[in-house]
C-alpha cells in the first residue's frame, strides 16, 4: 500500500485488530470489537450501526457484539463476530440489495474501507472531517 494516508489509518486504526485476529483471542476481540464501534460511532454516526448478541431469542440482556457495519456509498463494510474469530466482509448494495458480497482478510477490508471512505469524502463535509481524524498520526 502505497498511499500515505491509508498507511496512518492503518497503524491507528487496523494493527491491534490485526495482531488480535492472528492470536484468535476471543474475549480480547470482543473487548477490540467494542472500541472499533466506540470509534466509528464517534466518526460516522450516521453510518455505523452496530447489533448485539442477545441472551434469548434476541430479548435478554446484550453480550457483545455481533456485527458492526459501515455504510458508504454502496458499499458496507462489515465484521462479523461469530465467538470464535472475526470475519471482514464487503457488500455492494443497492437500492436495499445486495447485488455482491466477498469475505476479505482484515487487512484488505480496512484497506477497502479507508479507500471506500477517501472515495465518498469527495462528496461529504462529515466524511472529510473523519478522513481527518482517521489518519493524524499519532502523538506519543
Amino acid at each position: 500500500m502505497n498511499n500515505p494516508i491509508n498507511q496512518y489509518a492503518l497503524d491507528g486504526l487496523g494493527l491491534e485488530l490485526l495482531t488480535l485476529e492472528l492470536r484468535g483471542g476471543a474475549q480480547d476481540a470482543q473487548e477490540l470489537l467494542e472500541q472499533f464501534a466506540q470509534r466509528w460511532q464517534q466518526l460516522l454516526p450516521n453510518q455505523t450501526q452496530v447489533r448485539y448478541h442477545h441472551a434469548f431469542l434476541g430479548l435478554g440482556p446484550r453480550q457483545g457484539i455481533a456485527q458492526i457495519e459501515i455504510h458508504l456509498g454502496e458499499d458496507v463494510f462489515a465484521l462479523e463476530d461469530d465467538h470464535k474469530r472475526i470475519h471482514a466482509l464487503r457488500r455492494h448494495v443497492v437500492h436495499g440489495v445486495a447485488l455482491s458480497s466477498e469475505s476479505l482478510p482484515l487487512e484488505g477490508w480496512l484497506e477497502a474501507l479507508l479507500e471506500a471512505l477517501e472515495r465518498e469524502s469527495n462528496h461529504s463535509r462529515a466524511l472529510q472531517d473523519a478522513l481527518e481524524q482517521l489518519t493524524k498520526p499519532k502523538s506519543l
